[in-house]
């Protein structure tokens, strides 16, 4: 294991070889996060550190789409529970006949109480912000979908009508939702985005998964997406693209 301490006291970073650079990098990030782009560059550290570079690229492009997705998704939210419930409705939630008083909706009053807890003075928009996307996956869960009033899915417009094969309801948002949290969590957690899992074959099935869901949601929200999005969709096509187009050149 290189001894980063020592190989600093030994060269100047503007000395280093090339070599002696891509050692320093893996050193410094760990062999063990590295190790898997290794494996699926075949030893190349010159490729797997372009690997994992274009890793973190992807891992921003799509944050940026799911940080949209997540904004949207929760005014959306808010703005059906405001008419419904009052201007106030996460406080209100968590008081004696609140929506969310009942011990089947704990979990979710205990969230709101501790938001409330930590902010000072807040309004309504500050507990709405922040709460972050798995508060509001839960709002479709079958218990808070049902205390709530079970109206959710009037914020869908032009969500499609279940038929035999498929139910378009509240339990198919919130596994959808649950897709769509998960990538974010393994983002912020830095975990690799470009492989199958626990494996160093390249495969981003996921990442495509996460983006058709939004592409889906956001259709059913009605939201244009050019414009929330800019060019964050194609950014990540992009991205996708070249990593898929290197891992076939490593073949």
């Amino acid at each position: 294991m290189l001894d980063i301490t020592k190989f600093m006291q030994k060269y100047c970073v503007e000395n280093m070889t090339e070599e002696e650079q891509q050692r320093y990098f893996i050193a410094c990030l760990s062999g063990q996060r590295m190790n898997r782009y290794l494996r699926a560059c075949r030893g190349n550290k010159a490729q797997a550190i372009a690997l994992y570079r274009m890793n973190l690229r992807l891992g921003v492009e799509c944050f940026c789409l799911i940080s949209y997705f997540e904004i949207v998704l929760r005014n959306a939210i808010n703005r059906l529970y405001v008419q419904e419930h009052g201007p106030n409705w996460l406080k209100n939630a968590t008081v004696e006949n609140g929506i969310y008083s009942d011990v089947s909706c704990k979990q979710t009053r205990q969230i709101i109480q501790t938001v409330l807890g930590k902010l000072e003075d807040p309004s309504h928009a500050d507990v709405v912000a922040a709460l972050d996307l798995g508060f509001w996956r839960y709002q479709f869960a079958g218990t808070q979908f049902q205390a709530a009033g079970q109206k959710l899915l009037q914020i869908f417009p032009n969500k499609p009508k279940s038929g035999k094969t498929q139910q378009y309801n509240h339990t198919y948002v919130f596994r959808q939702l649950g897709i769509v949290n998960d990538m974010r969590n393994r983002i912020a957690h830095h975990e690799p985005l470009c492989f199958a899992q626990g494996t160093a074959t390249i495969d981003l099935s996921s990442v495509k998964q996460c983006i058709a869901i939004i592409d889906e949601l956001m259709e059913w929200l009605d939201i244009d997406q050019g414009i929330i999005f800019n060019d964050c969709n194609d950014r990540c096509e992009s991205v996708i693209q070249e990593i898929e187009d290197s891992g076939r050149g490593k073949e």
